[in-house]
């Protein structure tokens, strides 16, 4: 339901640090909390959120565990308009494979999150308040910063940053792995890889924290590899960074059909920085590319086009290509397979084996999502 709330102040924020009386303290005019943080975000919304619930019209009173979504947006004359289970939410995605009209979309069919449309314009003069459910978790966005005296509106668009929010408690496993975690995935040669079904990325976070060895899993990343492969041959003519290569990845794939790796290996790793080198050539640049230019340039690319908590975990990746995929060798004993051990002609064959082929794979998949979208977005929209 809809109503509105007159308000006897309007909400600065949230105390930031315990103080005594008298003792200055911080507030936090903004923020974003979920699931994940546990008892903080219980004692959040049990403040402004509950305020407003328990101002709902006699004999229309929602508990807490009714709400599915609650969001309030306060003017400085101290009023909320409140939305209590009222709005229709629509949220815009990168869909990891095709999808028709009236298909019932589930977490496995999501790639990234774009964009959420309430239904509604909040205004960027007012604060909110916005509560949500995914599933069994929650979230709760507030943003009270224009309330304050010198408050400005808000100048970012909200619906990238409720795509962040969403993203974050949706996919929160992926978001809470620890460095450490992130260290032992990678020293594995492995990456949460966009294009894998979330069963198996769940399967991957469990291998990691449990410190099992995740190449147990490379039978299916590998078969679900073949499928990712066999799309990205087929709509190498999409983008122009693939366009000069398409010849090769084809022939690649068709090495890796027949469990020929070391040719398909020997064909994938110096293609992935030829990718990187025509995508770094495709934009106005007068500087001659190294290889970290050419990462840097190919992940700020699929960053500036999407919000902080997109599932491409752009930092992360590139950490992944500096290290696994584009990593050094000693001259004197090289080992492992990588961009230059391939490259300079010195990788151990056996090496190149179906890991090598089936993480290369992936590699350039992600890369090819990512692009895709920052040139030519073809977002898909499930309620």
């Amino acid at each position: 339901m809809q109503y509105t709330v007159q308000l006897e102040q309007v909400p600065a924020g949230y105390v930031a640090q315990p103080a005594l009386p008298g003792q200055p303290s911080l507030i936090q005019t903004s923020g974003f909390y979920s699931s994940e943080d546990g008892e903080a975000l219980v004692r959040l919304l049990e403040g402004f959120p509950q305020e407003i619930l328990s101002a709902m019209p006699q004999g229309k009173r929602l508990l807490p565990s009714q709400v599915d979504h609650l969001l309030a947006f306060i003017s400085k004359n101290k009023k909320a308009t409140v939305f209590v289970n009222h709005l229709s939410i629509t949220a815009s995605i990168q869909a990891r494979g095709p999808l028709a009209a009236g298909d019932p979309v589930m977490t496995n069919h999501i790639m990234d999150i774009l964009g959420i449309d309430l239904g509604i314009q909040v205004p960027p003069d007012c604060g909110l308040a916005f509560v949500f459910s995914v599933g069994w978790r929650r979230g709760f966005l507030f943003d009270f910063t224009p309330l304050q005296p010198d408050g400005d509106a808000r100048t970012y668009g909200l619906s990238r940053a409720l795509a962040s929010c969403y993203a974050r408690v949706t996919f929160q496993q992926r978001f809470s792995l620890s460095d450490l975690e992130w260290d032992r995935l990678m020293g594995q040669q492995w990456f949460l890889f966009v294009g894998l079904s979330e069963g198996l990325l769940r399967d991957i976070i469990s291998h990691v924290r449990e410190n099992w060895d995740v190449d147990r899993l490379l039978p299916r990343m590998s078969e679900e590899a073949q499928v990712l492969a066999s799309s990205l041959v087929e709509r190498c003519d999409q983008l122009d960074a693939f366009v000069p290569h398409s010849r090769v990845l084809a022939l690649a794939f068709k090495h890796f059909k027949q469990g020929d790796y070391v040719s398909a290996a020997h064909l994938l790793y110096p293609r992935l920085e030829g990718v990187l080198r025509s995508h770094y050539s495709a934009a106005v640049r007068s500087e001659k590319p190294n290889q970290a230019s050419l990462i840097d340039a190919a992940v700020k690319t699929v960053t500036v086009s999407r919000h902080p908590e997109t599932l491409f975990l752009p930092s992360r990746f590139q950490e992944y290509l500096r290290r696994v995929m584009f990593a050094d060798f000693d001259w004197r004993a090289p080992e492992g397979i990588s961009r230059h051990t391939v490259g300079h002609g010195v990788v151990d064959p056996d090496r190149c084996d179906e890991k090598a082929v089936v993480i290369a794979f992936l590699a350039l998949h992600q890369l090819y999502a990512g692009f895709l979208t920052a040139n030519s977005p073809r977002p898909t929209s499930s309620r």
